[in-house]
């Protein structure tokens, strides 16, 4: 394997596990400061996932700012682009009008 690549791979490793550390914390202290968060949720935003039932600010927490939202008949949409061949997922959202998700999808590769 080639140095730079080997070299790359390994900072993108740490790095990950850097981000990952201080958010496991933030998502910790969030759940802690709402009590009133379902165990099945909580378990999820542990886990850095998303799913039907969160609020906004659930996913706000777990996926974060989104790169672009859009408006649609049943809520909003809210969409997370990443360039081509991205070593990231595509994720979107889907809210209902009160603002609970009711739909998510996690598309790998370019």
């Amino acid at each position: 394997m080639n140095k730079k690549i080997f070299f790359l791979l390994c900072a993108l490793m740490m790095f990950g596990c850097a981000a990952n550390g201080s958010s496991i914390k933030l998502r910790q202290e969030y759940i802690n400061a709402h009590l009133e968060i379902s165990s099945k949720i909580k378990h999820a935003i542990l886990e850095g996932k998303v799913i039907k039932g969160m609020t906004k600010a659930d996913v706000l927490l777990v996926w974060g700012k989104p790169s672009r939202i859009s408006s649609e008949i049943s809520g909003e949409g809210w969409f997370y682009d990443q360039p081509f061949y991205s070593f990231f997922p595509k994720k979107s959202v889907s809210f209902t009008s009160e603002g609970i998700v009711y739909d998510f999808s996690v598309i790998w590769g370019g």
